[in-house]
């Protein structure tokens, strides 16, 4: 995937297409709405499996979250 950017779906608050942005570009202090998924993964005593974001995370760097997440991508 060298020398392709990743750009995010933008959607509206009833999950319509607005358009695409920049990953990099879409993360920022006013950040848009966009798509993406999450996974919440449980241990065998049912207890949810959580991360801490690295610090160096353009976002939320340090702040605990949800398992895993994944955006859903469009690719050019």
């Amino acid at each position: 995937m060298m020398g392709y950017a990743q750009h995010v779906v933008l959607v509206d608050d009833d999950n319509n297409v607005l358009g695409i942005e920049e990953k990099l570009i879409a993360h920022n202090a006013s950040t848009k709405l966009h798509r993406g998924f999450s996974v919440f993964l449980f241990n065998t005593k049912k207890e949810l499996i959580i991360q801490q974001r690295a610090y160096t995370k353009k976002t939320w760097g340090g702040f605990w979250s949800n398992s895993w997440w994944w955006y859903k991508y469009m690719m050019g």
